[in-house]
């Protein structure tokens, strides 16, 4: 007959060379190695600062979820069976309204060549997109035909570079 020991964990008897001594406490290999796992866990996801990736999806899915609540809110109350769509800014490049980052650069340079600081440039620069934009506003409302809309800004646009 072999000696026997109880586990101070699971009280399951156990062979002697199944079972150690740690801190004056007989323990199975099975709740040892559980508690050497667990003492793991501990280190590398408290005090390493280690994230569970389970963690981190329930952060993705509150911030997701929170992010959709916000558009709702934006929206407006749902219209059964009509589809919601965000109000976006309609951008009219073939009226040249929208100018590429290098038309921008080109203006502000010849404003301040002419004198002007850049702060003041890039606010005259604002004032006449602004001004372009409500010019386009003013004819849509007037039902004038997209190509004279689009004669009459390609004129005020060409004033406005010769401008000084």
């Amino acid at each position: 007959m072999k000696a026997m020991k109880e586990c101070g964990e699971c009280k399951e008897k156990w062979e002697k060379k199944k079972i150690k001594r740690i801190n004056k406490k007989w323990v199975c290999i099975y709740c040892y190695r559980k508690r050497r796992d667990k003492n793991r866990d501990h280190i590398l996801h408290t005090v390493a600062g280690v994230r569970r990736r389970s963690d981190l999806e329930k952060g993705w899915r509150e911030r997701s979820k929170a992010r959709k609540e916000k558009e709702q809110k934006e929206l407006g109350p749902m219209i059964p069976g009509a589809k919601q769509v965000k109000e976006r800014i309609k951008k009219v490049p073939a009226l040249g309204l929208y100018l590429t980052k290098v038309e921008k650069e080109v203006l502000v340079k010849k404003y301040v060549s002419n004198g002007m600081e850049y702060h003041k440039a890039y606010a005259k620069l604002k004032e006449c997109m602004d001004f372009l934009y409500q010019l386009i506003q003013r004819l849509r409302e007037k039902g004038k035909s997209e190509e004279e809309i689009d004669k009459k800004v390609k004129e005020e646009y060409a004033n406005l570079m010769e401008e000084d």
